[in-house]
């Protein structure tokens, strides 16, 4: 082993080290990111919610739909219950529509939100006010089952009420109470069930309980739980993973690399080895092969030099036979059609690959029997034999 490439392994060997080390010390920080993804486990992250879909609705197929709903809910044959969470979703004039046909059917959308923008339901949200700071806000289920048990979240956060509803449609399933140290309480509407068609809307102002942070809680995730029971046994979830506040968008691949922090070790690992190879690997190991040039094809300059020497002597006669003898040439290496008999089937084949009729392939190889067949032609022949030709090349 060379001095080199000792040299080499040790420097790959304490880079591996300092990799390890650097690891082993580095302290995860909390990213409090309100991303509502189901895959980040961070606090406002949905990963526990969405795993644990399947204990809610065993018998559902749960799917997850990373297009708008609009495209989504295009085709009539969806069926189920479509779920969106996130801080703000800014629906527009036609995904609604989608969305009324989708309920209309039977089905149910299920939306949890700080912003809705679908006045156009019969509703309107605002955020609830409420004087002084030494405040507490508890949420409550509006339905006897669960009795008088308040839920609350350990950050700060605004809540959003329903200002106004549809009453004949819209029944309340939901609260959220804010009370002050001198015991006066405001409440306000936060659940609502709106019914459309066959099928129902569930509006939902508090997205926060979907989070990882609160269902953590045990107590917090009954308030979960419970907002769930509503769905009833859907045959199908389909949850929204479109519509996120921490939905990635990959500007171009370099963007993707750094954004993984294993890619972007391996990245930078296959930078430095690449730049070691270099310095100790990257001399030659044998002389520059030198390049040789292949002989030039000069069967044109012939051609050329015979076809001077025939007009010299103004042989047309025989310039006619080499350019007929030039032709079938080109047909046999371009085409890969056998000129030796001129059939029926030879016409079909040649017109099939090239833009000439049958008609006209027969009529130019009558030409150049009649040619061959003569003693002697003009240069007016001989012309018109030309044009002929060079009637083939761009066919």
């Amino acid at each position: 082993m060379s001095r080199g490439v000792k040299i080499l392994l040790w420097i790959v060997f304490f880079f591996l080290l300092f990799l390890i080390f650097s690891k082993n010390k580095s302290v995860k920080k909390v990213i409090w990111k309100q991303s509502y993804l189901r895959k980040h486990k961070i606090p406002y992250g949905t990963y526990i919610t969405f795993n644990e879909f399947s204990s809610f609705f065993p018998e559902a197929i749960i799917k997850a739909i990373n297009i708008s709903p609009y495209s989504f809910l295009k085709s009539s044959d969806k069926n189920g219950t479509y779920i969106l969470i996130n801080k703000s979703i800014n629906i527009g004039k036609e995904e609604l529509e989608q969305m009324k046909d989708f309920v209309e059917r039977g089905n149910s959308i299920f939306i949890s939100s700080h912003d809705f923008n679908l006045d156009s339901l019969g509703f309107r949200t605002a955020n609830m006010l409420f004087a002084g700071f030494n405040t507490s806000k508890h949420l409550k289920l509006t339905n006897k089952s669960f009795g008088d048990k308040e839920y609350s979240f350990n950050r700060p956060f605004m809540p959003m009420i329903f200002q106004k509803i549809d009453t004949v449609n819209s029944t309340v399933l939901g609260i959220i109470e804010v009370k002050s140290k001198s015991d006066t309480t405001k409440e306000g509407i936060n659940f609502i069930k709106l019914k459309y068609g066959d099928g129902y809307f569930y509006l939902h102002t508090f997205p926060e309980a979907f989070t990882n942070n609160f269902v953590l809680d045990s107590i917090n995730s009954e308030y979960t739980a419970g907002l769930l029971t509503y769905l009833g046994s859907p045959k199908a979830i389909f949850w929204d993973a479109y519509y996120k506040e921490g939905r990635e968008r990959i500007s171009s691949p370099m963007h993707f690399v750094f954004n993984n922090k294993s890619l972007k070790w391996a990245y930078y690992f296959l930078i430095f080895g690449t730049l070691i190879f270099i310095i100790f690997r990257g001399k030659r190991k044998q002389k520059i092969i030198p390049i040789v040039k292949p002989e030039k094809n000069k069967s044109l300059e012939f051609s050329r030099t015979i076809a001077n020497m025939y007009l010299a002597t103004s042989d047309h006669k025989k310039i006619a036979d080499l350019m007929i003898i030039f032709f079938n040439e080109n047909i046999r290496t371009k085409y890969l059609l056998d000129t030796q008999n001129i059939d029926s089937k030879f016409i079909s084949d040649l017109a099939a690959k090239t833009n000439k009729t049958e008609e006209e392939i027969t009529k130019t190889f009558k030409i150049f029997d009649r040619l061959k067949a003569k003693s002697t032609i003009t240069k007016e022949e001989l012309v018109d034999l030309e044009k002929i030709i060079e009637s083939y090349k761009n066919s």
